[in-house]
Formats: C-alpha cells, structure tokens, sequence
C-alpha cells in the first residue's frame, strides 16, 4: 500500500529537485527542450484529447511527461511526469481509439515491467496500470510480492489560463479546490499548516505555499518536522483535486477512487495517487488507476464524469439542485443541507450540548468560554471558563449535566494536549498517543468552576453524553485506546458526589484491530426498573448493549443489539414524556435502498479489521414507549442528498420545552428544532 511515510518521501524527492532546479546535474544533457516519443492517432480530434509522451528538459535534464491537449478547453495542455518513483522509462507507443501506451522497469525489481495505458474520452483521460514479468531479458525469474509505488505529478505549467504565472503563487492556490464536508472547498479556505522546512514568516509560509490533505477516513498525521509540507486539519471525502482557470469558466482536476493523501505541491502541481486493486489480488491482477479531467466549472458535470469512470464513487454524483418534496434546503457550515419538513432551521444556534439553570437560562460551553441565552436560544453572551492553574481547551466532545442539586458538571476531551501518532506498518499507536478526559464542575450555574482533574490519561474517542442516575449516581462513558492492541474499548467513570472525585467502572472490550475499531463512543439511559443501559458504537454493523443493574459501578452483561447501525455514534434523550429519543446514522438510507459503496472503510487493520459501513449522510430518530424493547419508525430529519460521503454525526439533543427538541451535530453543523408529536406522526 502506499502509505503516507512513502508518500511524504516521494514527494519530498520533488520538492528538492525543483526547488533545487536539479543543481546537481553539472552538465545539460544535448538536445531540443522538447522531444515527441510517441504521438496517439486521434480519431476524433475535435472530441477527445490529444495525448503525447515526450521528453522535457527542465533544468539541464530529460524528464518523461504525457503531454495531453483538450478541443473542449480553450489553449488547454496539462502534463503529467511519469513517473516520479523509482521506476525509468523505456519506451511508448500509439495504441487503437486515441490511447498511447508506455511502458517504465522496477528499479529494485528490474525483471518488473510497468504497462500504462492512456484512454482518452470527451473531458477525460484515463491512466491505468499493470505489471507484467519481462521474460526476454528475465527468462529465470516472477514478479515480486507487491507492484511498485507509483507517483504521477500532474502540472498546468503549460496552460496560461490555469497556470500560476504570472500572479504570485498564493493566486494559483487560491484557485485550487478539493471536496470536503462543506462541498467544494478551495484551498486557501481550509487550514494550511505552515512547512516545517522553512521559517515561520518565510514568504513560502505567508500563506503555506504547499499543503498536503488526507481522506476522511483516516486520522490527520501528525506532520514530521523535516517534511516539505505541512499535513492540513481539512480532510476530503472525495479524492478529486482540482483548480479553476483564472477567468472562472472552466476546471481542470485529477481523480481516483482509492487515494488516502492528495497534494496540492510546487510549480503548479497536483498529486492524487491510487492504491493498486484489488489489494488482495495476485499481481499481475492489480490496476493503479486515475483521471485527469478538463471541463466546464461545474462540480456536478465532474462528480458525473468521475463518477462513470470510478464507479465505486457513483453515488457521489450530485443528485439534486433542488430539495425533495417535503424538504426544506438550508446552507449550513458542512454543506447544503436538507431537513425534514417537520423541522426548523436555527442558523444561530450553537453546537451543543446544553443544560437548563435554576433561573431558566440556558448554558454551553465553547472551547475556554461559557455560553448563556436569557431568551431561549435566540442571543447569546460569553464568558470566561476559567479553571485556576490549568491548560483546558475543551473540545467539540464534551459532556454537560446539571444534576438534581444543581451541580454543573463538564467533562471533555482536552484538546491543549492533544497528540495523534498512528504507525501504520505496525496497525498500533504509537506511544505519545494522547487526548485525556477531564472534568470541572460549578456550584454557582457556571460562574466559577473548581475540582478541575483528569479522569483518564491517554486517548479517548468522542465523549458526548453523561447522566444522573435516581440514586445520584453520575455515570459518562469513557473509551480507552489500547495501546499495545491497536484498538479501543470502554472503562466508564462514575461519581457519587456530584462529580468532586471519579471512580471507574469496569473495563468493556469486543476486540478488533484499528484506529477506530472497537467498542466506542457510548451514549447511557436509565430504564424504568433502574438499569443502567449503555448503547455502545462498533464497526460490527449494530451496536452493542452493555447492562448495569448496580448504577453504573459495573456493567455485567455485553451483547449485540437489534439496532442497526453505520459506524458512528447513537445519542439518547429521555424526554419529559417519559419516552425515549433516539438519534443516530443508521447502515441504510431513509428510502429503504442500500448505502453506496464508496462509504465503505477498513478491512485493513487500519481503520478496522474488518469492512465497515460508514454512512452518515442521513440523520434519523426514533421514539420508544417501553424503554427501548420496541421503537416507532424511523423519521429521517437531515441529510446531505448531494454528498453519500459527508458526516452528519455526534449528535447533542437537547429538550429546550417538553415535546420541543434541539439537535446539533458535531459534524456536518446540523441546527434544528423539531417536536416530539412530529416523530410519533
């Protein structure tokens, strides 16, 4: 696989050789700048691309490029260096249809030949990849275990339109563009972080010149100081990379179905590299596939072409310019959104969760600051939460209780010393893996706040509910990395004095192998009969149940539920009525049809060691009369119809008046209000 520590090496290889303009080559290389090595027969010349292979000279010395000329893009070239690996050229050729083939050798394994073929198609060329063993000058010898990895630098140097020159380099990035969960998201918009190899006020950090993305699938690496790109917090949800012409009338973007890492590099270069497929099949039987795509600036006539060529992405073509009837559009921070006619739409309503105080305001909390509406949600003041003598930043995961005593308790995940390692050869974190639990209470409705303390040391996942049990019990789950498993499970913590000292329960784990595999990210309810029931998140296709029949102090039985469910986690509410609300991503879509394939993760002990259903562009809830044993039909209240692969996840319910709810997610920036007789409806 190529993993980002092959990646990051790659292309540090090419920032050297251009920023460096090859000083090493004492001597140009004779010839012309530019020499044509094979020219495709184009059938239709006013329809497809153009394709050449030729030889540029940059800097004194030959580089192989494919050269490709689009009829539909005005004075339109785009060239693509094959391969910046460690394989060299050998020779290409004209091939049936338009299409050119080349053909490199393995420089570890020379027996290996590398066969690319270049399709073209209206707005599109297709790059694809085999193996195959030289028998003539090999005759004695089999292709090695794996194919090699391949880099493709894709550049716009020779289209004037696109091409950086000759504004400042920051006007070329501004014009670049990935999908992220907000929809098309131009780079200069997403958070670049500065490169290392270079001083902080270096023209080349004001902004970051050069940045690399990940997929959303996988954590955000942490970038080494000697990189010559900073790893951005933006991830994308769709490997394309692309940029606009100057003018704005047309795109031009690289595409694959498989990419965990894009790039956006120097001189006007793009990097969007597959995964060879099917990883479990032998050699000879593997394909290293993109695309490269000129068009109309138009998102949705690219997702359809990508989509035709990369079919594992057709469901991530945008359905809809308009909503469904009964829907009502919105524009939220992730995206277009839409939500259920039944719902309101609360642009101003911060992320939860919330709690009512005693003289009926109502109070979240926000990174260091309180937050307090006196009229229902509509305004809201800020104010300090200031926590003596400690380094608290707390993070979009938290949970807030105000307790039958009044007691205000937050417990959060600690972003100011938060640190992700992740070593992908060994499927384990690594040991500075951290992100610790605390918990603060106030006595005064969160005016000032004492008992400040870490309840577990190391790396959780998403805490975001807590509750109080009849007893006084103050129950949170709290999940736990394993860090010589590679994987997570649950301890929760438990307080019997309003939150002033924890004590945890004991130690719940279903196995699994991945950064996000396990048992996590658990939401709690008290049943009737005085159980404790903990719905707990897995990558097993449901959740599973864990039962505590002593308040939490223990939870003696783990097992399956009936609930279907997509990896992400479920949120309870016990509503003044006495029933029980529930919100999660449920495996399916609200039309009864299948979640598309490219939702799909793990299988590789990565994320998880075994396939994982990750849909969660639709948000459901549902009611139960009878403490979970039977539940009304699902109502799905929001959902991105354009997107498969966006997150509307980590939901905070809130019942602002009985029969009134307030959701907020986490991801995707969901803020409605919907009633209790609409999900009964």
């Amino acid at each position: 696989m190529w993993t980002f520590e092959i990646v990051t090496r790659a292309w540090a290889v090419t920032a050297l050789i251009f920023s460096c303009g090859l000083a090493a080559a004492e001597e140009s290389e004779p010839g012309p700048d530019i020499m044509v090595l094979a020219e495709a027969n184009n059938p239709k010349p006013d329809a497809l691309p153009t394709i050449r292979v030729v030889k540029e000279k940059l800097w004194g010395k030959y580089f192989p490029m494919v050269s490709v000329t689009f009829p539909n893009v005005p004075d339109f070239q785009c060239d693509a260096w094959c391969y910046e690996a460690a394989v060299d050229f050998l020779d290409a050729q004209a091939i049936d249809g338009g299409a050119v083939e080349m053909r490199h050798r393995d420089q570890t394994n020379p027996q290996e030949l590398v066969i690319t073929k270049m399709t073209p198609s209206p707005g599109g060329v297709i790059f694809e990849a085999r193996v195959e063993l030289d028998k003539a000058e090999h005759p004695d010898t089999t292709l090695p275990g794996s194919p090699p990895g391949l880099n493709l630098c894709w550049q716009l140097r020779h289209a004037p339109s696109f091409a950086s020159g000759p504004d400042p380099y920051p006007e070329f990035v501004r014009r670049c563009f990935i999908f992220t969960e907000k929809g098309r998201t131009f780079l200069l918009d997403t958070d670049r972080h500065k490169i290392p190899v270079q001083p902080p006020d270096h023209e080349y950090n004001s902004p970051p010149w050069v940045q690399m993305y990940v997929a959303s699938s996988v954590p955000v690496p942490e970038t080494p100081p000697a990189s010559w790109a900073g790893y951005s917090a933006d991830r994308f949800i769709t490997p394309v990379i692309g940029t606009v012409s100057r003018d704005g009338k047309y795109l031009a973007a690289i595409a694959n179905d498989t990419s965990l890492s894009m790039s956006q590099a120097w001189h006007d270069c793009l990097h969007n590299n597959p995964i060879w497929q099917p990883a479990d099949a032998p050699i000879e039987q593997q394909r290293w596939r993109l695309g490269i795509y000129a068009l109309e600036n138009d998102p949705k006539p690219l997702h359809e072409h990508v989509a035709a060529d990369f079919p594992k992405l057709a469901a991530a073509t945008v359905q809809s310019s308009a909503p469904l009837a009964g829907w009502k559009q919105v524009q939220a921070g992730g995206g277009v959104l839409e939500i259920a006619g039944c719902a309101e739409w609360l642009a101003d309503l911060p992320l939860g969760p919330f709690v009512r105080l005693g003289d009926g305001t109502i109070l979240g909390v926000e990174e260091t600051q309180v937050l307090v509406s006196r009229d229902e949600g509509e305004t809201w003041e800020k104010r300090p939460l200031a926590t003596e003598g400690q380094d608290l930043k707390v993070a979009t995961e938290r949970a807030l209780l105000r307790t039958a005593q009044g007691t205000i308790i937050l417990v959060f995940l600690n972003m100011a010393d938060y640190e992700w390692k992740w070593n992908a050869e060994k499927s384990l974190p690594e040991p500075q893996t951290r992100l610790d639990v605390w918990a603060v209470r106030s006595m005064d409705d969160g005016k000032t706040w004492i008992d400040a303390q870490c309840i577990y040391d190391g790396y959780s996942g998403d805490v975001h509910h807590m509750i109080q049990a009849r007893s006084g019990h103050i129950i949170v789950p709290v999940q736990e990395l394993m860090y010589e498993d590679g994987r997570h499970a649950l301890r929760p913590r438990f307080s019997v004095d309003e939150g002033h000292t924890w004590q945890r329960s004991n130690f719940l784990d279903i196995g699994g192998r991945g950064h996000h595999d396990g048992l996590i990210e658990a939401t709690l309810a008290e049943l009737r009969d005085g159980r404790i029931w903990m719905l707990c998140r897995t990558n097993l296709g449901r959740f599973w149940n864990a039962w505590s029949d002593n308040n939490g102090e223990d939870f003696r039985i783990l097992e399956p539920s009936d609930i279907p469910a997509t990896s992400s986690p479920g949120t309870f509410l016990r509503l003044a009525s006495g029933r029980l609300l529930l919100a999660w991503n449920r495996p399916v879509r609200g039309d009864g049809g299948e979640a598309p394939e490219n939702v799909f993760q793990g299988g590789d002990n990565q994320w998880s060691d075994v396939r994982v259903n990750n849909f969660r562009a639709e948000l459901s809830v549902a009611l139960s009369e009878d403490d979970g044993a039977t539940w009304t039909t699902p109502v799905v209240v929001a959902r991105r119809a354009d997107e498969p692969r966006a997150s509307l996840a980590y939901t905070y319910l809130f019942e602002v008046q009985p029969g009134q709810i307030w959701l907020t997610t986490m991801q995707g920036d969901v803020r409605i209000s919907f009633h209790e007789k609409d999900v009964l409806q």
